[in-house]
């Protein structure tokens, strides 16, 4: 996969990643910056009006970009199959990681056989 762009005044969308993405990726709430996993599974911003990939510091392997912050400074990452699953935020200029919030389903006890027995 690769992310493309079309603006209403371009005819063509232009591709603004490598092959090879995933299909996990976050806009900002500006417009102006796409996070992904990249080809090689590290976290890359992509921006949309060009230019070239930049490595999100910070990331640990198997971590997914789930959430921008609102001022775009800050991107939210987890690993799919951890319960709970950890959300940690990290500054995409330093690489600075901080625990956000453990979300854990709310009827994990009720939903397992030995709880409805």
């Amino acid at each position: 996969m690769k992310l493309y762009v079309q603006s209403a005044e371009e005819s063509k969308p232009h591709a603004i990643s490598p092959e090879g993405v995933s299909t996990t990726f976050v806009l900002t709430a500006s417009g102006d910056l796409v996070a992904d996993v990249g080809p090689d599974r590290h976290v890359y911003t992509y921006p949309i009006n060009g230019g070239e990939p930049r490595l999100v510091p910070g990331v640990q392997s198997d971590e997914v970009p789930t959430a921008w912050s609102a001022d775009g400074r800050s991107l939210f990452v987890f690993r799919y199959g951890e319960i709970p699953a950890r959300v940690v935020q990290i500054d995409v200029a330093s690489g600075q990681r901080r625990p956000w919030k453990d979300l854990d389903p709310a009827d994990a006890l009720e939903s397992t056989p030995l709880a409805a027995s």
